[in-house]
């Protein structure tokens, strides 16, 4: 997986979008591709981890920073 490749993606997003609701689909569906990469391909490296932890964090602070979180609430 290209890490710089699927942030840019995002960025150049978010450049052309001014919808916060799909801004913030697309970044936890990276998180979410990277968990399903690891149940069907298994144990992958540090980096990889990484990048999908940091994608999941930075997709959370989009969703506060955007009072977007009710909307992904567990019921």
């Amino acid at each position: 997986m290209r890490y710089s490749k699927v942030n840019k993606a995002i960025s150049d997003f978010k450049k052309v979008s001014n919808n916060i609701n799909l801004i913030a689909e697309l970044m936890l569906f990276y998180a979410e591709v990277g968990i399903d990469l690891t149940n069907e391909y298994g144990d992958i490296d540090d980096q990889f981890y990484y990048a999908i932890e940091r994608a999941y964090l930075i997709a959370l602070e989009y969703i506060f920073k955007n009072n977007l979180q009710e909307q992904y609430k567990d019921n």
